[in-house]
């Protein structure tokens, strides 16, 4: 195996030391223009590759920052880090992305990455109710500058990025109001996760307000996924006096309910309306196209590393950036059925 090349490899070549070297590499300055030139050309002529690890714990700096993300397999995700890596790019900054479908994962990523980059984004990081602290413990790993994107979790100062999850559900059950369904069905998302829980709350909230009934009988359980929303939607039509509006707490749940209508031989529209919540990009591909709640996912990736690299500036940041929301009316609603 070829040995690496070493800052001291590279400063023989030249006659400097392996301090001087790292000078010039991390433009710390105080090194004349000759020997600054003499210093590249020798890294260029021995193919030396700076440790990311060793750069780091001697105080310089990576150029790259860590992503944490449960799974690279939502569109969700996907919007996300887009949004990430185009703001990273414009910054001149690279980017590494590691999957934590747990917490323990989640903490031995944390750590992991900490070494290799100045900075750390976390994407939905785990959150629960029970287990609050032992969630920070992931974030005080890093000790450097780092955001949060969809955490809501208490007892911290750490920066994070949310949307108007309560707004946005708001603005979907007043449309479907507004459309004359009396009968809205919800379907949720994950027990414990604080999205699902404010989404539910401003659903049956925002019903009252409205005139209409809460009905317990109208709000079944999901996990965010596809199945769920299928099985949930089947129950809910199952009633002896079902909703003529279905209302899923993430678009991939209302893709299920989309399925399960057609499953049973109604039409969307115009025997059940279907709203969705995220607008990711297969709800304008899906057949009826999926009425939903916008959540803006690649500014929320932009604002993000916005955050993380004011930080990295010494700037103070706002500890809670919430971005707004919007309804994008598509095919899968209507007013509600004559009879």
């Amino acid at each position: 195996m070829k040995a690496r090349v070493t800052l001291e490899d590279v400063g023989r070549l030249v006659g400097v030391s392996g301090v001087t070297v790292s000078n010039v590499i991390n433009r710390r300055g105080g090194t004349s223009a000759a020997t600054q030139a003499k210093v590249w050309a020798a890294v260029e002529a021995t193919g030396y590759v700076a440790d990311p690890a060793a750069r780091r714990l001697a105080g310089g700096k990576t150029g790259t920052v860590g992503v944490l993300v449960p799974n690279l397999s939502t569109q969700y995700a996907s919007e996300t880090i887009r949004g990430v890596s185009e703001a990273l790019g414009a910054a001149g900054m690279g980017l590494l992305v590691s999957t934590t479908p747990n917490r323990s994962s989640e903490n031995r990523q944390a750590n992991f990455l900490s070494k290799l980059t100045d900075g750390l984004l976390f994407v939905l990081p785990h959150e629960s109710r029970d287990d609050q602290q032992d969630g920070l413990q992931t974030f005080e790993l890093h000790g450097g500058p780092l955001v949060a994107i969809e955490y809501r979790g208490e007892g911290h100062t750490l920066p994070t990025v949310n949307i108007d999850d309560y707004g946005g559900t708001r603005q979907a059950v007043r449309y479907l109001a507004s459309l004359g369904h009396r009968r809205v069905g919800f379907i949720g998302g994950p027990p414990g996760r604080s999205a699902a829980e404010v989404r539910l709350q401003a659903y049956r909230e925002t019903l009252t307000a409205s005139g209409l009934e809460a009905d317990p009988q109208l709000v079944a359980a999901g996990d965010f996924t596809q199945p769920a929303g299928f099985r949930a939607a089947h129950a809910l039509l199952a009633l002896s006096n079902p909703p003529t509006a279905l209302f899923a707490a993430n678009d991939v749940s209302a893709f299920g309910a989309i399925e399960a209508i057609k499953d049973l031989g109604l039409r969307v529209p115009e025997d059940v309306s279907v709203v969705g919540f995220d607008d990711v990009p297969m709800a304008s591909q899906v057949f009826p196209a999926l009425t939903t709640v916008r959540r803006p996912l690649e500014q929320m990736g932009r604002v993000a590393v916005a955050l993380l690299l004011a930080q990295l500036r010494g700037e103070t940041v706002e500890a809670d950036t919430v971005l707004p929301t919007a309804l994008v009316v598509r095919s899968s609603s209507g007013p509600v059925p004559r009879g």
